[in-house]
């Protein structure tokens, strides 16, 4: 991939999708996407008790399982295609040669916050870190590409539509990657040169 600095397309003014659901259900990603969970994996998938109910009614609140077996980013892109820009940034190098064997996406429930917290936009990767009191887990490039393609494929509502999430992957220059600009062209995935943008918010996770 070439060091070549990637001006940021200019995204919608306004989110104006409606509010997500609760949660999406195993069996409804299954069916909607071709999917097949197998008993165990259903079985580990029931709704947590760690988590109590007046958290999972909060409106702002995503609650989505992971696909029957861990996906990589290239193994979205290659069943999915439609739903990621297809002709601009170098995305297929990325999917396919940039991103390590650990950054999948796993059979668990992944719970989070419906948009990036706002204070970590404008911010460099370690400014954005400092946000949080707590550590954190922030989303690997396979993660927020399962979560937008759920929420997408299933409920027919674009996450990320106006705005970027910096992500814990990288390439191979130590750049991390950002997602986000969710359109009707679908799904952008560019390189990041951790500059402070308004755009480039952080997006971390809980995995149950």
């Amino acid at each position: 991939m070439s060091n070549a600095t990637i001006s940021l397309p200019k995204p919608p003014a306004a989110n104006t999708s409606p509010p997500l659901p609760l949660a999406v259900v195993p069996e409804d990603v299954g069916r909607v996407l071709g999917l097949e969970y197998s008993p165990d994996v259903l079985e580990r998938l029931k709704s947590p008790h760690e988590i109590s109910r007046r958290e999972l009614m909060k409106p702002d609140t995503i609650f989505v399982p992971g696909p029957p077996q861990p996906m990589s980013l290239a193994a979205i892109v290659d069943r999915w295609p439609e739903v990621f820009v297809s002709d601009t940034h170098e995305w297929r190098d990325v999917a396919r040669q940039q991103c390590t064997d650990g950054d999948v996406v796993l059979p668990k429930w992944h719970w989070i916050n419906r948009r990036p917290r706002k204070e970590t936009f404008s911010k460099k990767w370690s400014d954005q870190l400092d946000c949080f009191e707590t550590d954190i887990v922030v989303t690997n490039v396979a993660e927020v590409a399962w979560l937008l393609l759920v929420a997408f494929k299933v409920k027919g509502i674009r996450l990320l539509s106006d705005c970027y999430v910096r992500v814990s992957s990288e390439d191979d220059d130590r750049c991390h990657l950002i997602v986000g600009d969710f359109s009707e062209d679908g799904i952008t995935i560019l390189r990041d040169t951790d500059d402070r943008c308004h755009l480039i918010g952080l997006w971390p996770c809980q995995h149950l």
